[in-house]
This record gives C-alpha cells, structure tokens and sequence, in this order.
C-alpha cells in the first residue's frame, strides 16, 4: 500500500496519515504537491462508499474504485485539516497539483465505473470543481494556466496524431480565458 509522506531537512519524512485526525477514515496514499502557504495537494482511500448494487468488474464482482482529491491545510506544524474536494459524478478523484492561491487540479471520474476527466478546483468559483476537456490535469503555476493531456480515439480506434499510434496530446488551458491551446 502506498502511503503520503512529508519531508524537510529538520524532522526527516514523516507519514502524513499521522498528521490527520485519527477519526478521519481517510488513508492517504500520494502527496502531489505542496504550496508556499504549507496546503498540500493529496489523494487518499476511504470515507467514500459508493452504491452497493454498482458493479464495474462482472468478472470479480468489483465495485467502483473509490478515492477523493483533498487538500490538506496546516493546523500546527505537525497537523493537517481535511478537505474533501468532491468528484465530477463518480466515486474517484485524485489532486495532482496545487498553486500558491490554492487552486487544485487533477482528474475525477464522471461514472461509477470511469470516465476520467481532468478537473480545476477554485474555492472561490461555483462550482468549486469544474471539469476540463483533457483527460488528466498534471500541474498548473499561479496564473492559471494547466498542463495536462488528451486522448485522441475515434469509434475505440487510436488516432495517430504523428509518432506511430501514441494516442496521447498535450496540452494548455488558460484559466484566465477559458481557452485550450
């Protein structure tokens, strides 16, 4: 099991799932980044429980896979909030990357069983969490901007956008604009 971990030269690495509330129900599996105010961009397992009847694997009987996108927001020095940044319909999403105003982004699933798309999360907007039209949003700097990637498929067939079958582009969206480059 992976697990989210913090690290500066005076204390060493530190198990961030010791810096939440014990209570909580999340285990913290990735830390993507951290920002000049202390706020981490996390990913953890738990405290979501999807509807039973859902069944994404008919061959294991597996339900929807469940994570949440958090932001974790220094309380002391060695304590952490949780903030629960929501999902764009299923029951996953993972933060991949935080600004220093705070910003979030990352991707979420739009259907119990998948669906990946890229978010933009901005406590000041409504809503908060807005998908983007990339498949995952990997970073983005205090302007706005954000890096991330599209898939091209048309009828499940990869479209070769000019090295050999890589289905994969990247690709800028400009949060001032609202526009993809």
């Amino acid at each position: 099991m992976h697990r989210a971990f913090i690290y500066d030269s005076a204390n060493g690495m530190k198990d961030l799932n010791d810096s939440i509330p014990a209570d909580s129900g999340w285990t913290l599996y990735e830390a993507a980044g951290i920002n000049t105010d202390g706020k981490i961009a996390a990913s953890s397992y738990g405290n979501t429980q999807p509807d039973p009847s859902i069944v994404c694997d008919y061959y294991s009987g597996a339900g929807p896979p469940v994570g949440a996108a958090l932001v974790l927001s220094p309380t002391t020095t060695a304590n952490y909030t949780v903030q629960d940044l929501g999902y764009l319909g299923g029951y996953y999403s993972r933060a991949t990357s935080i600004s220093d105003s705070g910003k979030v982004v990352g991707f979420s699933y739009t259907a119990p069983c998948g669906g990946e798309r890229a978010f933009f999360y901005d406590e000041g907007a409504d809503p908060k969490m807005q998908g983007l039209s990339m498949r995952e949003a990997m970073s983005l700097n205090d302007s706005g901007k954000v890096v991330g990637y599209v898939e091209e498929y048309i009828n499940w067939s990869c479209v070769d956008v000019g090295n050999g079958n890589d289905c994969w582009r990247a690709v800028l969206y400009d949060g001032a604009t609202k526009q993809m480059q």
